[in-house]
């Protein structure tokens, strides 16, 4: 809590920074695309964001569809405004309950925050709704002056459970998983940066 509090951790995340992740993570389409064609299918759109900061990519993704997109939101710090989500959780993702039902998962800035994996993932993978999708961006390691080292509450354990996760077969708690790892080209020697998760839920 101290970090986030000091501003240590971003908390502002915009649409066009979650656009650029997702393309980054391989979708092609942004995430108020992502959200019409939910709408255009069921009627209606749940979008649950995993370490929200201050909800601003969600509220842009609402005012762009409209009332039919519901926006949720888990952080450690309450919200600046009480408005910015429909639905908002505070507290520790794995002392919270996790929102069902949810069209669209995404969690691109906090992941390397969150540690004990072996829960966290499959308690996401139970979360989406059929012909749901999560999308996660783990990051893992940073170089600081020529030095590589784990990032966040990051270790060797998660690494392991990430790197188990890539000779799974597809069917992870009833969703497919796809999961890659980001390899560092920077400084002296290559590295892996981070890991991309994609679960679906068919």
């Amino acid at each position: 809590v101290e970090r986030y509090s000091q501003g240590v951790i971003i908390r502002s995340h915009t649409l066009r920074e979650y656009n650029a992740f997702l393309w980054n993570l391989g979708e092609k389409k942004s995430l108020t695309k992502l959200a019409s064609e939910y709408v255009k299918r069921k009627g209606s759109c749940r979008i649950l964001d995993v370490g929200c900061g201050n909800a601003e990519a969600l509220r842009e993704v609402k005012q762009h569809v409209g009332s039919v997109v519901h926006t949720m939101g888990i952080d450690l710090l309450p919200l600046n405004d009480s408005h910015m989500l429909d639905e908002f959780i505070q507290g520790d993702v794995h002392g919270v309950p996790f929102p069902s039902d949810c069209d669209i998962i995404v969690s691109f800035r906090a992941l390397h925050e969150m540690d004990h994996f072996a829960t966290l993932f499959p308690t996401i993978a139970n979360a989406l709704a059929p012909g749901g999708r999560a999308y996660l961006w783990i990051r893992m390691r940073e170089e600081n002056e020529g030095s590589v080292s784990f990032v966040g509450e990051m270790n060797a354990r998660e690494e392991k459970y990430v790197q188990g996760l890539l000779s799974l077969p597809s069917d992870f708690h009833g969703c497919r998983i796809l999961v890659e790892p980001v390899r560092m080209e920077r400084g002296t020697h290559p590295y892996v940066g981070g890991y991309v998760v994609l679960l679906m839920r068919p």
